[in-house]
């Protein structure tokens, strides 16, 4: 497999941080039935207002990323759980190019992580650099390669997003879209409702979606 060189990363609107996974189909669960468990403040292993968690993680060609230096106060953050196996997560890769542009969101800095044991196969490095090259991912990818991100984040499907405000406060988490697919009737992109609320100085209107993507089983394959 032929690898670029380290080159220096643009930021367009989205990036993706991808932390080993492997991936169960997507899940069933519908809006509908994806209710708030007891704590109606839960993000993962964190908190709504909790500060997202920093991290250093390095792309598939070396480039190192640090999330903070991405939280400058002039921008808003959204760390996205992706695996370029899940059609869940490649379904929102799609709506990410499509609607979160940076020419309409040029404050947004969105980055994946791919958190699986699978991330050193051939094939499965092939896919993610494809799924780059063709712009169905429009944004970096980074590799949890020691597993430590998703442990503090508590990302259990992919995609999961935890999106941040411009001071680095986690205010809306989980399933970035309410549906499987964007055809199903009903279908809303929250994270970029969420993220136009925030802009428009109001509170989410929907602060948290239970993850409804692929499962992410951390084991190691057999």
């Amino acid at each position: 497999m032929t690898r670029r060189g380290n080159e220096s990363i643009a930021w367009p609107a989205v990036a993706v941080l991808t932390a080993g996974l492997i991936l169960v189909a997507c899940g069933q669960e519908s809006s509908s039935s994806a209710a708030l468990p007891a704590s109606a403040t839960a993000a993962g292993k964190l908190q709504l207002g909790d500060p997202l968690p920093d991290f250093e993680l390095a792309t598939l060609d070396g480039q190192a990323i640090r999330l903070s230096t991405l939280q400058d106060g002039e921008h808003y953050v959204a760390v996205l759980w992706y695996a370029p196996t899940c059609p869940c997560a490649v379904n929102c890769a799609n709506a990410a190019v499509k609607e979160l542009t940076a020419e309409k969101y040029p404050d947004l800095r969105l980055i994946g992580v791919v958190s699986d044991p699978m991330w050193e196969i051939d094939w499965y490095q092939a896919d993610l650099r494809t799924q780059i090259d063709e712009g169905v991912v429009s944004f970096p990818v980074v590799i949890d390669r020691e597993l430590d991100v998703i442990a503090r984040y508590g990302a259990t499907r992919t995609p999961t997003v935890w999106l941040a405000d411009k001071q680095g406060r986690i205010r809306f988490w989980g399933a970035p879209e309410n549906t499987l697919e964007q055809t199903e009737t009903g279908y809303r992109f929250l994270l970029k409702e969420a993220l136009d609320d925030l802009r428009a100085g109001r509170e989410p209107a929907v602060p948290r979606m239970e993850p409804i993507g692929c499962l992410i089983n951390i084991a190691p394959p057999s």
